[in-house]
């Protein structure tokens, strides 16, 4: 993964189709998320946005892709994660319950779970085929699960 600067945004994650071992070089799309709410993802071979993804009422915080790059999960200031087809930029579901900024997002290698942290003290693993909250992870100090980035092992 290579991290792109750019005026206002919080976080970049390559989308990688092939899967996560390819180079920069064999891969073309960006996504990134943003402080004004929404998601874009990037081709970089012609500079152009591809796909918009807006829905977020706060900044986007975080971004993780998963099932091959055929899917996209946000993580918000507005207290939700959204999972988002990449064919279309469709929000396929909100993932709600923490009730604070959600600071993280880290999807497993299957693609069938997403883990969220909060500035709520909780961790939240979510069934992204159904959308459902599948277990809250509980024991961080106040705020300690969304103070940092999580990733699955």
């Amino acid at each position: 993964m290579r991290e792109i600067v750019k005026s206002n945004l919080y976080a970049a994650a390559l989308s990688i189709a092939a899967g996560p071992r390819q180079f920069l070089a064999e891969c073309h799309l960006l996504s990134a998320a943003s402080a004004d709410g929404s998601a874009r993802v990037w081709d970089m071979e012609i500079g152009d946005c591809v796909l918009l993804m807006e829905g977020h009422t706060a900044g986007v915080t975080d971004l993780a892709v998963a099932n091959k790059g055929s899917v996209l999960v946000t993580s918000s200031a507005d207290h939700t994660a959204r999972v988002w087809t990449l064919d279309k930029g469709q929000c396929r579901a909100v993932l709600q319950g923490h009730t604070a900024a959600v600071n993280a997002v880290a999807v497993d290698v299957q693609g069938r779970f997403a883990v969220t942290a909060s500035g709520d003290a909780t961790g939240r693993v979510w069934d992204l085929h159904s959308g459902q909250c599948a277990h809250v992870l509980r024991g961080h100090g106040a705020g300690a699960a969304g103070a940092g980035k999580i990733c699955t092992v």
